[in-house]
């Protein structure tokens, strides 16, 4: 079925010709991954935070990405020969479907356990162009990957148990056992234990840091400036929030538990977003391996 496309009366600027391409298209990111992956882009002349929600073991959640454009330096000999020798700024465009391709890689791409066996790894794909719903197929297919990329992380919280280094086992670890076994993830001797790092990946370049962490110990950036410099929402970051929070409270009031406020964070995150709580205590390991 064709759509008939009005005529444009008078001659299209380059913004309005420019916006116009840029809305034509969108590719839908579905997962089926328990864990909650962000991602920042270049958006026209600022950033876009991509962000794909956890999903829970019968849910999948999605991210939509746009056409959009960017601005990247122009090297043409041209360019350089009018600019004087530097490079001047033009505007490239990028499809939804290749924005799509480079999230879906760096969310499901090689991850902590890279090369799992059998290949797997993270329920996350995207949809072709036009879809919004994913077939019965599409989701056993991303949880036939993820279920070999789970089976890899359990034995790996095995063999760190096993070994004693048990802040080797991360949030990741213990998301995925629920995920995969449900309540009986009680079971496994590690996931009780708290003694596990929780992480997140740092805004600038994306290495993964301690959750807690307010300066990246790869690129050395100070996520609080970044964050400002940016204009991003504090809010995002709950341990940075928290920071941000206990910053603020002037000198001769109270002292703050800055340790009580990220958990606080941390509660409203997973209230708001409808998770249960991952963190397990000792007896409630017991109690769910009864």
């Amino acid at each position: 079925m064709s759509t008939a496309v009005a005529e444009p009366k008078g001659p299209m600027t380059v913004s309005a010709m420019l916006a116009s391409m840029a809305s034509m298209g969108s590719v839908r990111i579905v997962s089926v991954f328990p864990v909650e992956y962000r991602k920042e882009m270049q958006v026209e002349q600022g950033f876009k935070t991509y962000v794909i929600p956890a999903a829970d073991r019968d849910n999948w959640t999605y991210c939509d990405v746009e056409n959009a454009f960017i601005w990247v330096p122009d090297f043409g000999e041209t360019a350089l020969t009018e600019n004087r020798g530097r490079a001047p700024m033009r505007q490239e465009f990028v499809s939804a479907v290749d924005r799509a391709a480079a999230l879906v890689k760096y969310w499901a791409g090689e991850g902590v356990l890279a090369g799992a066996a059998g290949g797997g790894r993270p329920g996350i794909a995207a949809l072709p162009p036009g879809q919004t719903e994913p077939s019965a197929e599409f989701l056993a297919e991303l949880r036939k990957v993820q279920d070999l990329y789970a089976d890899a992380y359990i034995k790996h919280g095995n063999d760190m148990h096993t070994q004693g280094k048990h802040m080797a086992i991360t949030t990741q670890h213990h998301r995925l056992a629920a995920w995969k076994m449900g309540s009986a993830a009680g079971r496994l001797p590690w996931y009780p234990m708290k003694e596990f790092q929780e992480l997140k990946r740092c805004i600038a370049c994306s290495e993964e840091i301690p959750y807690m962490a307010a300066r990246c110990k790869h690129c050395q950036v100070d996520l609080m400036d970044y964050y400002r410099k940016h204009g991003l929402d504090f809010d995002s970051d709950p341990a940075l929030a928290a920071l941000r929070s206990a910053r603020v409270v002037p000198e001769k009031g109270p002292k703050v538990n800055v340790g009580a406020l990220v958990r606080e964070r941390l509660d409203q995150r997973d209230a708001e977003l409808g998770r249960s709580a991952i963190f397990s205590t000792q007896e409630e390991g017991e109690a769910s391996g009864a």
